[in-house]
């Protein structure tokens, strides 16, 4: 008969890196004395373990044994948050059919932590200053945050792109800001002006600020005040009056409004989402407002965006799909409209795919032992043969069940290989008929179903960094 199991604890709370256990109990109400085997199912059972594994009960009631399941979740930024669901199966050994599943939730708690630094690009001059704001996440849970900038005086005009941004976990993304004097300063000393920048984060409470300071600098300098006045000095009048006159036909052709503008430069095209870019200009004197425009495959205009004021430079362009898009920037003045810049392109990267969750749970963790041999299981006590690997299949670390000194560690090399983009999974030999048992059982971190030798050792070369012992198995 099946064994009757209790779940004594069914709601569990635990913190990232830390850990926490939660209590079953089994009865065996049959007539034989049972061998019970226990393993935890779900998103869980990668950080979590059972123990003891087996245990061993009379039959007709008479006893009751009880286990523990203790839940490791991983250090930020790779822990999961919320609550997760998770179940605890009983099996007998001496008949599979026998077998019994309570469920319950753990509760990992979430890690907010957000760093954010101002990084000055062009933090002086005479009309405008760059900054970029960069935000680190190391936490367990994405972070969405609004930007403000302002100064005491009000003597700056501000410009954010985005003005809210989501940092997902163990990522950065990146901000700009562009400032400009309300008003020019024609002649003087070079003034700095602070202003402060705001980030908050509404949903998980944090906010902070940060510092900066622009240089507004003399339209005229006293070097060119000093040069001026020697030229003139020295010069006649009549090369004075030459001088004059070149400069005024200069303005005068400058500033003509009998043809259009010249074209400006787009200096910049970043990707800030999977859907935006960031596109950046320079601005012109010449300018009343912009069109920017996005390209098709033959460089035909796929769509426009007009910015009605002058003093704009940069935009933000939502809505982009995974690939290559161009942009390019034309100046819309009194006259008319200039000749497109040269093209910008950026590259939106597509949506990493999902890992899946590992086959079967891992108990325990100890430091990487190479396997006994490359493939079968005829070492140890031999698997069942319920997980079988598919074609070529990679070995990232082999384990021994039986050290307690090295706790987790299990947990950690496939977090740590799933982190750097491999869906590795963890596969107890016991459960496999191709893989070495060991004196007391080996934990396998792999991954199967390479078609070629080549492959597979292609996977072994890109991961040397988090695996340095990873080698190839041939079936």
């Amino acid at each position: 008969m099946d064994p009757v199991l209790v779940l004594n604890d069914p709601e569990a709370r635990v913190d990232p890196g830390g850990e926490t256990r939660v209590r079953v109990s089994v009865r065996n109400i049959g007539d034989l004395v049972e061998q019970y085997q226990f393993e935890v199912l779900g998103d869980t059972a990668r950080w979590a373990q059972v123990v003891p594994r087996q245990v061993s009960v009379l039959p007709h009631g008479q006893e009751e044994k009880t286990v523990e399941v203790v839940f490791r979740p991983p250090p930020p930024p790779g822990s999961p948050a919320g609550e997760i669901p998770f179940g605890v199966r009983c099996v007998s050994l001496e008949r599979r059919d026998r077998c019994a599943v309570v469920e319950g939730d753990v509760a990992v708690g979430a890690v907010h932590n957000l760093a954010a630094k101002l990084e000055p690009v062009a933090p002086r001059g005479r009309w405008s200053g760059r900054y970029r704001v960069r935000f680190d996440n190391s936490g367990s849970v994405p972070v969405t945050v609004a930007l403000a900038a302002t100064d005491t005086k009000q003597l700056l005009r501000f410009a954010l792109a985005p003005q809210q941004l989501t940092v997902a976990p163990g990522q950065s993304a990146p901000a700009y800001l562009s400032v400009r004097p309300r008003q020019p300063m024609m002649r003087g000393k070079p003034a700095e002006i602070p202003f402060v920048l705001s980030y908050r984060a509404p949903t998980e409470g944090g906010s902070g600020e940060l510092t900066g300071a622009f240089e507004q600098r003399p339209v005229i300098s006293k070097t060119v005040i000093a040069l001026v006045a020697a030229v003139v000095g020295l010069a006649a009048g009549a090369g004075v009056l030459i001088i004059r006159a070149g400069n005024n036909q200069q303005k005068k052709t400058a500033l003509t409004t009998e043809g259009p503008p010249p074209p400006t430069a787009l200096t910049s095209a970043q990707a800030l989402t999977s859907s935006s870019a960031q596109l950046v200009w320079d601005r012109s004197p010449y300018a009343t407002s912009y069109v920017v425009q996005q390209l098709g495959a033959n460089g035909t205009v796929g769509g426009t965006k007009e910015i009605g004021d002058p003093d704009v430079s940069t935009l933000v362009w939502p809505g982009l799909k995974p690939g290559r898009s161009c942009f390019q920037v034309v100046t819309v003045g009194k006259s008319g409209r200039s000749a497109p810049s040269k093209p910008q392109c950026v590259t939106i990267a597509a949506p990493a795919p999902t890992t899946p969750p590992p086959t079967v749970a891992p108990t325990s963790a100890a430091p990487t032992v190479p396997p006994t041999s490359g493939g079968g299981g005829n070492g140890g006590s031999g698997g069942t043969g319920a997980v079988t690997l598919q074609g070529f299949y990679v070995i990232y670390a082999v384990i021994p069940q039986d050290d307690a000194a090295s706790q987790g560690l299990a947990q950690q090399v496939v977090a740590k290989v799933q982190q750097a983009g491999s869906p590795a999974r963890l596969v107890d030999s016991k459960a496999s008929d191709q893989l070495a048992d060991g004196p007391a059982g080996l934990w396998y971190i792999l991954r199967d179903g390479f078609d070629s030798y080549s492959a597979a050792q292609a996977e072994c070369a890109a991961r040397r960094k988090v695996s340095p012992n990873c080698y190839v198995v041939t079936p």
